[in-house]
């Protein structure tokens, strides 16, 4: 009876090998024991892991594993990728490690034998990495080295683990902070847009991105169904990429980035306006997404081609409207003999991080502004309280400037 409790079965009811489980996010791990060393693998696809497993076995017991005194770094990085980190991570994630080692790793390191890398390689490596990338990729390449390097060594291809992580004093670096866009600034936006004939058919995406501080690919997935007038709420449950190596007119559809990215955001009475607007005209003219993503299909921002927008396009559309404002706004002021009132250009993720500001200045509790955000941490919320716009902390000092004098 005892031993029949101790069998481990998969989600799916299969009996599996005594050396196999399946996690709790429904990835496999195999183990191999060999000379007192073990060996993890992971898989999705059970019998795949078991192919590895064999063929590990056989490479181990053959002596084919092991002697690495002659791997590169780049082939290092193919090996771990492919046994350790494709297997377990989301599209979108795995993009982002092989865009770090193309643009900041490869060229470096990657012709090394990765015998030869040793902590004073790497910490001039990390010298001159620190000269020309930001406190956030820094710390996003030096994590991926420790992990790629900590493998290594538990597979016995180095002793020692060369990548030492330490702060880094940052001082000398400046960064250019997120700056939002001032209250003025979005009236101005919006209201181009709005009066625009080329431009109108995005104003209720603008309102919608200003007016819920949502992620581009979150409202980018939205659909029809996922707006509760009733309610008056938008679930967000889902995120849309566009990957730049994809096919042509190819996008996705994935889970959000996070546990905390799936909830319900509040709608503004513009923003609810704006949606309204948009739905009314997609059932006016009939139009529907021309091949579902993913069983998703009733998409409530399309762009030219029958697909959803993405956030590819959105970044594109908002260079176009502001080089089009400038240039039609110094027209202008020139013949009024004024000064002109430019905008700057922006990404998508200012229209996110200028709703978190409003929410902040209009005094809203950072636990609230954290829920509708979607962070997992209210310390990123915090972040943006601490970056409030200087006209507005200066507005803020004069009504109370006799409290001083």
């Amino acid at each position: 009876m005892s031993r029949n409790n101790n069998v481990r079965k998969d989600k799916k009811g299969r009996i599996l090998p005594t050396n196999v489980r399946q996690r709790e996010n429904g990835l496999y791990e195999g183990r191999i024991t060999f000379n007192g060393k073990r060996y993890t693998l992971y898989n999705r696809d059970l019998a795949t892991l078991k192919k590895q497993m064999t063929d590990r076995k056989y490479e181990l017991e053959h002596g084919i594993y092991g002697d690495h005194s002659d791997v590169t770094v780049a082939e290092w990085y193919e090996e771990w990728m492919k046994t350790y980190k494709r297997p377990v991570l989301k599209y979108k994630t795995m993009k982002s490690y092989e865009s770090r080692w193309n643009a900041h790793i490869a060229g470096k390191l990657g012709g090394l034998q990765i015998s030869e890398v040793d902590k004073m390689t790497m910490q001039k490596y990390f010298s001159s990495l620190a000269d020309t990338v930001s406190p956030l990729v820094y710390t996003s390449v030096s994590g991926m080295l420790h992990e790629m390097f900590g493998v290594a060594v538990e597979n016995d291809l180095i002793s020692k683990n060369p990548v030492i992580l330490k702060p880094v004093d940052w001082k000398r670096y400046r960064a250019n902070p997120k700056v939002p866009l001032t209250k003025e600034e979005v009236n101005i936006f919006l209201s181009y847009v709005h009066d625009n004939p080329y431009y109108s058919p995005l104003y209720p995406l603008f309102v919608v991105a200003f007016g819920t501080g949502m992620r581009v690919g979150e409202y980018c997935a939205l659909q029809c169904d996922d707006i509760d007038f009733d309610s008056n709420l938008i679930r967000v449950n889902k995120t849309l990429i566009y990957p730049a190596d994809y096919a042509p007119c190819r996008v996705d559809i994935t889970d959000p980035k996070t546990a905390s990215s799936v909830r319900f955001v509040p709608m503004l009475p513009e923003v609810r306006k704006a949606i309204e607007q948009q739905i009314k005209v997609l059932n006016i003219c009939q139009r529907k997404v021309k091949i579902p993503i993913n069983g998703f299909d009733d998409f409530l921002f399309l762009g030219n081609r029958g697909l959803p927008m993405n956030g590819a396009q959105v970044n594109r559309m908002i260079g176009l409207i502001v080089e089009d404002y400038n240039r039609n706004e110094e027209y202008k002021a020139r013949k009024e003999q004024r000064e002109p009132i430019l905008l700057k250009n922006f990404s998508p993720h200012i229209m996110r991080h200028t709703f978190a500001s409003r929410c902040a200045e209009s005094g809203m509790e950072p636990k609230v502004v954290q829920e509708i955000l979607g962070h997992t941490s209210v310390q990123t919320t915090l972040n943006v309280y601490t970056h409030l716009t200087q006209q507005y902390l200066g507005e803020k000092l004069l009504e109370k400037a006799d409290f001083l004098f």
